[in-house]
């Protein structure tokens, strides 16, 4: 049976296995278990696990964001679902949890996508979300 539940510090290693279906740099379970507890102690964030027979298929992580020239809105930080369970619902069932979590504490949900990702970009459209603007996004960094 899935279930869908919020995600403690002992699914690190499902979701670093299931996180590096995503296509970037793959993290230690180390980088990955001390982002998760930062994230997990924050109180503008949460992730939410699907799990089925003690194996993660995919989380969601929802963040609440704040700016100060527009109103405050959620906004799904990742989506990742194993694989072997795309299309089954599971992706379906997270951002059902997310939207639920939107609409108790009556904020807009939002979700960046990158235009390559056009599978992903069909899909948050089938869930009924709108394509609100195209951005680039500029980065400094200042790490190795």
């Amino acid at each position: 049976m899935i279930e869908i539940r919020k995600a403690s510090i002992k699914d690190i290693e499902g979701i670093t296995l299931v996180s590096s279906y995503l296509g970037y740099e793959a993290s230690s379970i180390e980088e990955s278990r001390k982002r998760l507890k930062d994230i997990l102690a924050s109180k503008f964030d949460t992730v939410w696990v699907c799990v089925e027979d003690n194996t993660i298929k995919g989380w969601l992580h929802l963040f609440v964001a704040m700016r100060l020239a527009s109103p405050t809105f959620a906004e799904i930080g990742g989506l990742v679902v194993d694989q072997s369970y795309r299309r089954s619902g599971v992706g379906k069932r997270l951002v059902a949890e997310a939207i639920q979590w939107a609409k108790i504490n009556k904020l807009t949900l939002r979700v960046r996508c990158n235009l390559k990702r056009e599978q992903a970009n069909k899909f948050y459209e089938s869930l009924g979300f709108n394509n609100e603007k195209a951005q680039q996004v500029h980065e400094l960094p200042f790490h190795n």
